[in-house]
Protein backbone atom coordinates (compact mmCIF):
# COMPACT_ATOMS: atom_id res chain seq x y z
CA UNK A 1 0.00 0.00 0.00
CA UNK A 2 2.81 2.34 0.68
CA UNK A 3 4.43 1.92 -2.48
CA UNK A 4 0.91 2.29 -4.28
CA UNK A 5 0.58 5.73 -2.44
CA UNK A 6 4.20 6.83 -3.64
CA UNK A 7 2.94 6.37 -6.97
CA UNK A 8 0.13 8.34 -7.06
CA UNK A 9 0.56 10.92 -4.67
CA UNK A 10 3.81 11.85 -6.11
CA UNK A 11 4.09 13.20 -9.79
CA UNK A 12 7.48 12.98 -10.05
CA UNK A 13 7.58 9.56 -8.73
CA UNK A 14 4.58 8.65 -11.44
CA UNK A 15 6.52 10.03 -14.00
CA UNK A 16 10.03 8.71 -14.00
CA UNK A 17 7.75 5.14 -12.96
CA UNK A 18 5.72 5.35 -15.99
CA UNK A 19 8.28 6.07 -18.12
CA UNK A 20 10.74 2.93 -17.29
CA UNK A 21 7.26 0.74 -17.82
CA UNK A 22 6.63 2.02 -21.18
CA UNK A 23 10.34 2.15 -22.45
CA UNK A 24 10.45 -1.64 -21.19
CA UNK A 25 7.04 -2.68 -22.98
CA UNK A 26 8.33 -0.77 -26.28
CA UNK A 27 11.49 -2.60 -25.98
CA UNK A 28 9.76 -5.81 -25.83
CA UNK A 29 7.10 -4.97 -28.30
CA UNK A 30 4.08 -5.15 -26.33
CA UNK A 31 0.57 -3.30 -27.04
CA UNK A 32 0.30 -1.78 -23.36
CA UNK A 33 0.46 -2.00 -19.64
CA UNK A 34 -1.79 -3.33 -17.34
CA UNK A 35 -2.44 -2.12 -13.84
CA UNK A 36 -3.95 -4.85 -11.61
CA UNK A 37 -3.22 -3.19 -8.01
CA UNK A 38 -5.42 -5.26 -5.62
CA UNK A 39 -4.41 -4.28 -2.07
CA UNK A 40 -7.02 -5.81 0.63
CA UNK A 41 -7.26 -3.28 2.85
CA UNK A 42 -6.60 0.39 4.10
CA UNK A 43 -7.38 2.07 0.61
CA UNK A 44 -9.47 5.35 1.48
CA UNK A 45 -12.07 6.65 -1.42
CA UNK A 46 -9.59 9.54 -1.75
CA UNK A 47 -6.93 7.30 -3.24
CA UNK A 48 -9.51 6.35 -5.37
CA UNK A 49 -9.15 9.68 -6.77
CA UNK A 50 -5.50 10.31 -6.51
CA UNK A 51 -5.22 6.56 -8.54
CA UNK A 52 -7.67 8.00 -11.34
CA UNK A 53 -5.79 11.48 -11.57
CA UNK A 54 -2.64 9.21 -12.09
CA UNK A 55 -3.67 8.26 -15.17
CA UNK A 56 -3.74 11.69 -16.51
CA UNK A 57 -0.32 12.12 -16.11
CA UNK A 58 0.58 8.28 -16.97
CA UNK A 59 -1.16 8.09 -20.07
CA UNK A 60 0.77 11.17 -22.03
CA UNK A 61 4.06 10.17 -20.21
CA UNK A 62 3.96 7.18 -21.93
CA UNK A 63 2.62 8.12 -25.02
CA UNK A 64 5.93 10.96 -24.95
CA UNK A 65 8.60 7.81 -23.65
CA UNK A 66 7.95 6.50 -26.64
CA UNK A 67 7.66 8.60 -28.84
CA UNK A 68 4.22 8.82 -29.77
CA UNK A 69 3.34 4.97 -29.69
CA UNK A 70 0.28 3.56 -29.48
CA UNK A 71 0.88 1.89 -25.95
CA UNK A 72 -2.71 1.37 -24.18
CA UNK A 73 -2.77 1.59 -20.48
CA UNK A 74 -5.38 -0.23 -18.80
CA UNK A 75 -6.79 -1.10 -15.49
CA UNK A 76 -8.42 -4.06 -13.73
CA UNK A 77 -10.89 -2.72 -11.39
CA UNK A 78 -13.39 -3.53 -8.58
CA UNK A 79 -16.62 -2.77 -7.64
CA UNK A 80 -15.77 -3.32 -3.60
CA UNK A 81 -12.13 -2.12 -3.21
CA UNK A 82 -12.20 1.75 -2.71
CA UNK A 83 -8.47 2.60 -4.80
CA UNK A 84 -10.59 1.00 -8.01
CA UNK A 85 -14.01 1.41 -7.48
CA UNK A 86 -14.40 5.08 -8.64
CA UNK A 87 -15.62 4.03 -11.98
CA UNK A 88 -16.79 7.65 -12.82
CA UNK A 89 -13.29 9.16 -12.14
CA UNK A 90 -11.37 6.20 -14.06
CA UNK A 91 -13.76 6.84 -16.94
CA UNK A 92 -13.14 10.50 -17.21
CA UNK A 93 -9.51 9.71 -16.56
CA UNK A 94 -9.01 7.51 -19.38
CA UNK A 95 -11.03 8.97 -22.07
CA UNK A 96 -10.28 12.44 -21.45
CA UNK A 97 -8.85 14.27 -24.59
CA UNK A 98 -4.90 15.09 -23.72
CA UNK A 99 -2.57 16.80 -26.45
CA UNK A 100 0.44 16.12 -26.76
CA UNK A 101 3.09 18.26 -28.19
CA UNK A 102 5.90 16.12 -29.51
CA UNK A 103 8.94 16.68 -32.29
CA UNK A 104 9.61 14.37 -35.07
CA UNK A 105 12.29 14.69 -37.91
CA UNK A 106 11.20 15.72 -40.88
CA UNK A 107 13.40 16.04 -44.12
CA UNK A 108 16.49 16.24 -41.11
CA UNK A 109 14.44 19.13 -40.15
CA UNK A 110 13.05 18.82 -36.38
CA UNK A 111 9.20 19.82 -36.75
CA UNK A 112 6.87 19.93 -33.66
CA UNK A 113 3.63 18.18 -33.98
CA UNK A 114 0.35 18.02 -31.76
CA UNK A 115 -1.15 14.96 -31.43
CA UNK A 116 -3.73 13.33 -28.84
CA UNK A 117 -2.65 10.92 -26.61
CA UNK A 118 -4.47 7.30 -27.15
CA UNK A 119 -7.46 6.85 -24.79
CA UNK A 120 -7.08 4.49 -21.83
CA UNK A 121 -9.05 1.27 -21.17
CA UNK A 122 -10.68 0.29 -18.09
CA UNK A 123 -11.24 -3.80 -17.39
CA UNK A 124 -14.09 -4.65 -14.68
CA UNK A 125 -13.39 -8.13 -13.02
CA UNK A 126 -16.93 -8.10 -11.77
CA UNK A 127 -17.60 -10.18 -14.79
CA UNK A 128 -15.18 -12.75 -14.05
CA UNK A 129 -17.97 -14.37 -12.37
CA UNK A 130 -18.81 -17.84 -13.35
CA UNK A 131 -22.66 -18.26 -12.69
CA UNK A 132 -24.58 -17.10 -15.38
CA UNK A 133 -27.12 -15.32 -13.05
CA UNK A 134 -24.56 -13.03 -12.20
CA UNK A 135 -22.96 -12.55 -15.47
CA UNK A 136 -25.70 -10.17 -16.95
CA UNK A 137 -26.60 -7.96 -14.09
CA UNK A 138 -22.51 -7.46 -13.76
CA UNK A 139 -22.18 -6.82 -17.37
CA UNK A 140 -25.14 -4.23 -17.36
CA UNK A 141 -23.98 -2.06 -14.87
CA UNK A 142 -20.47 -1.96 -17.25
CA UNK A 143 -21.69 -0.72 -19.54
CA UNK A 144 -23.99 1.76 -17.92
CA UNK A 145 -21.00 2.96 -15.79
CA UNK A 146 -18.18 3.00 -18.37
CA UNK A 147 -18.33 4.41 -21.77
CA UNK A 148 -17.96 1.73 -24.96
CA UNK A 149 -14.43 3.20 -25.89
CA UNK A 150 -12.56 2.82 -22.68
CA UNK A 151 -14.32 -0.63 -21.45
CA UNK A 152 -13.04 -3.46 -21.70
CA UNK A 153 -14.91 -6.27 -20.54
CA UNK A 154 -12.90 -9.15 -18.50
CA UNK A 155 -13.75 -12.93 -18.76
CA UNK A 156 -12.21 -15.61 -17.41
CA UNK A 157 -11.42 -18.75 -19.67
CA UNK A 158 -12.47 -20.91 -17.26
CA UNK A 159 -12.20 -19.79 -13.21
CA UNK A 160 -11.62 -21.97 -10.37
CA UNK A 161 -13.84 -24.96 -12.21
CA UNK A 162 -12.44 -25.33 -15.58
CA UNK A 163 -14.56 -29.07 -16.09
CA UNK A 164 -17.35 -26.84 -15.49
CA UNK A 165 -17.10 -23.86 -17.81
CA UNK A 166 -19.05 -25.24 -20.91
CA UNK A 167 -19.49 -24.39 -24.42
CA UNK A 168 -22.57 -23.54 -23.38
CA UNK A 169 -22.01 -21.10 -20.79
CA UNK A 170 -19.15 -19.48 -22.88
CA UNK A 171 -22.05 -18.76 -25.84
CA UNK A 172 -24.24 -17.31 -23.22
CA UNK A 173 -21.15 -14.59 -22.27
CA UNK A 174 -20.65 -14.38 -26.07
CA UNK A 175 -24.72 -14.01 -26.68
CA UNK A 176 -24.64 -11.06 -23.73
CA UNK A 177 -21.52 -9.22 -25.00
CA UNK A 178 -23.43 -9.08 -28.44
CA UNK A 179 -26.61 -7.83 -27.03
CA UNK A 180 -24.73 -5.17 -25.21
CA UNK A 181 -22.54 -4.28 -28.14
CA UNK A 182 -19.29 -4.95 -26.52
CA UNK A 183 -16.54 -5.09 -29.05
CA UNK A 184 -13.08 -5.27 -26.00
CA UNK A 185 -12.53 -8.24 -24.03
CA UNK A 186 -9.54 -9.33 -22.14
CA UNK A 187 -9.48 -13.20 -20.92
CA UNK A 188 -7.53 -13.77 -18.00
CA UNK A 189 -6.29 -17.45 -17.52
CA UNK A 190 -4.36 -18.66 -20.19
CA UNK A 191 -3.89 -20.84 -22.08
CA UNK A 192 -7.66 -20.46 -23.73
CA UNK A 193 -9.82 -24.07 -23.63
CA UNK A 194 -10.94 -25.05 -27.00
CA UNK A 195 -14.12 -24.35 -26.41
CA UNK A 196 -13.61 -20.24 -26.64
CA UNK A 197 -12.20 -20.88 -29.93
CA UNK A 198 -15.19 -20.90 -32.47
CA UNK A 199 -17.04 -18.21 -30.29
CA UNK A 200 -14.05 -16.05 -29.96
CA UNK A 201 -13.48 -16.24 -33.79
CA UNK A 202 -17.55 -15.21 -34.12
CA UNK A 203 -16.40 -12.23 -31.75
CA UNK A 204 -13.87 -10.89 -33.66
CA UNK A 205 -15.74 -11.21 -37.07
CA UNK A 206 -18.31 -8.99 -35.47
CA UNK A 207 -15.67 -6.46 -33.65
CA UNK A 208 -13.12 -6.76 -35.87
CA UNK A 209 -10.14 -5.08 -33.89
CA UNK A 210 -12.28 -5.27 -30.78
CA UNK A 211 -9.34 -7.95 -29.01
Amino acid sequence: IGWIREVIYSNEVATKFVRELALRAQAKGMAGINFDWEPETAMTNADGIAFADFFLLARKVAFEATGGSNLTLSVDVTDYNPLSSNWTALNTAMKAPIKSNLLFNNHQQQQMTTTMVPLGAIIPMSTYAYDDHYFIPRLQKEVAAIDSDVLTVGLMSWNSRPAEMNSTKVAYRMGALAATNVCSIAIWVVPIPEIWWAPLAQFKTRCRDGW
